[in-house]
């Protein structure tokens, strides 16, 4: 490296004039030219550093250190053997790097496991190679010299504020006593540099070591703990331990070796934190609970047709309603059905609770206004599966050509679609009236909304007038008709709404459903079936097999006649029923074909027709009034006296005592004698 007088004056160790400075170098340069030369395109002479004395060498390479102010590698050349480096490193490192060129996943998973902290290192100790690169190439230093010149710097706080931040941050040990970076640490890191090729390498070798958690498969004891904590009682940490602790000791009794092994509970639950939550929680819940600590998949329902599949469900409402016949409060069952592809509410019906009859009413609902599915998805419950919608010949869903497929028992993930809408909808609509009786509400005002409540409807059932307290909480209770309208509110609401699960528009909005829907019927033609009003009469009657005996049809304890059924007689045959009209069937053959229809008669069971809906509501109150006279039985048991223990054998059995013995009576004749003989034997 060459310097001119003028760069020099001032120097420790040189004269304070320029013509001092240029007497001294042309006398330690001695003419050899290597020493001294002029500089290209001027008269100037400059000198090399080498022939200055040491003090004002150090001074200049000093100055060339802050004026270079390197901060990154960005720019830096490819260094050359002339610059005196030598490309390789320790002895640990290449064989790190063989390793690494030989498979590079172990390259791949050692970057992946990096932390920002051992990143941030690693670009700190590339800053401080950079700058001793740098200064071998446009200083013209030697690599001891520029290595001795950047630690010296960080020790003395010479650099520049971000050298000298790279350089605490390089050091990777905490303490504030420690200042700057040691000669053989920016030795090795340099060597390790330049052994490495591609930057991959650079950062992999750079970084720091780290002390890795002891995993919790080190842990000999912890699946002897498992046993306690996996328990769907889900007892706590110090109940499963304190059952650990005994079966450890009784098991290793006498064993000191194994008894010292005993883990403190601390160390139990630090342990049980490294544990993954799904696989900690592994035993201790089941289900729907453990199916949603799961990973899952998540369904594209971008990629059916509309009308594709259709996904419907129950739910039971949060609030109270008048009952439409009977007048109290009670909570209903909501039953939607949604199209998945575009999320429309198809159908819906509202019901005392759920059954086939309401799932019915809301797939008839969906069916005349959208037309029919391909298929229709649900649930296991008894409202969704059952013979009136699944039966091979007679079944609803049969006879429209809808497949219908269940979800797994336990796993409403699988039809979260359909639970989300449950969460919206119904929630939305209890939330509107003050009989809304869900967690969500606040547990005082619901207490007192229920004590009145409960006091009107018994003074209600005493034929008693309400007072203030009483009908104001009647009040909150909507009517059957209002709780309709709302509902229908919100459904419209939500199909005409933007959401979220859809496409955007053109506008950056989402589309909402309905919209969606005529979107896709018109961008992808799909031919849907709709069914006439009076194929909806038809097939929507569920159907049941029976024979045909002297022109009747024997139907849910109700006789339905018909002369035209003597053509079938002995023969089994297909009863169309309507679930709310009990005054007539039709009759088909087994092929479908039509036979009458048959009208109910009435004279063997009762005055008038019992309809399907109507029986199923009295067997339903009959099994609740059976359950409650269980209940009542089984709380009047409580106070009975205990019964005195009495011994197996009666001993009256050997006593000489006669049963009923009557008094004995002297016969004058012997036909009274064989008379009252044989009124004794008759009884």
């Amino acid at each position: 490296m060459f310097v001119t007088v003028n760069e020099l004056v001032g120097l420790p160790g040189l004269p304070g004039t320029a013509q001092g400075v240029r007497y001294a170098l042309n006398k330690c340069a001695a003419g050899l030219p290597e020493m001294m030369r002029r500089r290209e395109g001027t008269k100037a002479f400059e000198y090399h550093i080498d022939c200055l004395p040491d003090a004002a060498r150090e001074a200049v390479q000093a100055r060339i250190a802050r004026e270079l102010q390197v901060e990154s590698g960005a720019g830096l050349p490819a260094v050359a053997e002339a610059s005196g480096a030598v490309a390789k490193g320790s002895a640990e490192t290449c064989v790190d790097l063989e390793l690494y060129r030989k498979c590079p996943a172990l390259l791949e998973q050692k970057l992946r496991s990096l932390t920002d902290a051992q990143k941030a290192i690693a670009d700190a100790r590339m800053t401080l190679v950079c700058a001793v690169l740098k200064l071998m190439d446009v200083g013209g230093m030697s690599r001891k010299a520029a290595v001795d010149l950047i630690a010296r710097g960080t020790q003395q706080g010479t650099l520049s504020p971000e050298m000298l931040k790279a350089a605490d941050i390089a050091n990777a040990r905490k303490g504030s006593t420690r200042k700057g970076v040691g000669k053989s640490s920016l030795q090795h890191w340099l060597s390790d540099y330049l052994a490495s090729v591609t930057p991959g390498e650079k950062l992999a070798i750079m970084v720091p070591g780290k002390i890795k958690a002891k995993a919790v498969e080190s842990y000999p004891w912890m699946p002897q703990f498992l046993q306690h904590w996996r328990d769907p009682n889900q007892p706590s940490v110090t109940v499963a331990y304190e059952a650990f602790v005994r079966e450890w000791s009784e098991l290793y009794a006498g064993n000191e070796l194994m008894m010292a092994q005993l883990p403190s509970v601390d160390t139990v639950r630090y342990a049980l934190k490294k544990i993954p939550k799904a696989e900690r929680m592994r035993g201790r819940v089941t289900g729907s609970a453990m199916q949603s600590l799961l990973p899952f998949v998540r369904r594209d329902w971008s990629q059916l047709p509309v009308n594709g599949v259709w996904i419907g469900d129950g739910h039971g409402m949060k609030l109270e309603v008048l009952h439409p016949e009977t007048g109290k409060p009670f909570k209903p069952e909501i039953t939607l059905v949604i199209d998945g592809r575009t999320r429309v509410v198809m159908g819906w019906s509202l019901a005392m609770s759920e059954s086939h009859i309401a799932v019915g009413d809301a797939i008839r609902n969906a069916i005349s206004n959208y037309g029919v599915p391909l298929i229709y998805y649900s649930d296991n419950g008894g409202g969704e599966k059952n013979g009136m919608f699944d039966a091979d010949v007679t079944g609803i869903f049969s006879r429209l050509g809808i497949t219908h497929p269940t979800g797994i028992p336990g796993n409403p993930q699988g039809r979260g679609i359909i639970e989300r809408i449950n969460r919206e909808i119904p929630m939305r609509v209890a939330k509107k009236f003050g009989s809304y009786v869900g967690k969500r509400g606040d547990k005082e005002t619901q207490r007192k909304y229920r004590k009145a409540v409960d006091s009107a409807v018994n003074a209600i059932e005493k034929g008693k007038p309400l007072n203030g307290v009483q009908a104001a909480a009647m009040r909150k209770v909507p009517a059957w008709s209002e709780l309709i309208a709302e509902i229908e509110f919100q459904i419209e609401r939500h199909n005409n709404r933007p959401h979220s699960e859809l496409p955007k528009r053109e506008n950056g909005e989402y589309w909402s459903p309905l919209a969606y829907r005529a979107h896709a019927l018109e961008q992808e033609p799909h031919q849907i079936n709709y069914l006439t009003s009076s194929e909806l009469h038809e097939m929507f009657r569920p159907e049941v097999d029976r024979v045909a005996i002297r022109g009747e049809i024997q139907l849910f304890n109700n006789r339905y006649f018909s002369t035209e059924l003597a053509n079938v007689e002995g023969e089994k045959v297909r009863v169309c029923f309507d679930i709310h009209d009990p005054s007539s069937v039709i009759i088909r053959r087994m092929d479908g074909s039509w036979v009458c229809d048959a009208v109910w008669d009435g004279n063997k069971v009762a005055a008038f027709g019992q309809s399907y809906v109507h029986q199923a509501k009295e067997k339903s109150v009959k099994r609740s009034v059976k359950n409650l006279e269980s209940q009542i039985k089984r709380k009047k048991e409580l106070l009975r006296p205990a019964i005195e223990q009495q011994p197996d054998i009666d001993f009256n059995l050997f006593s000489a005592k006669k049963i009923n013995q009557e008094p004995e009576k002297i016969y004058l004749f012997e036909s009274e004698f064989e008379n009252d003989l044989k009124k004794a034997s008759n009884h």
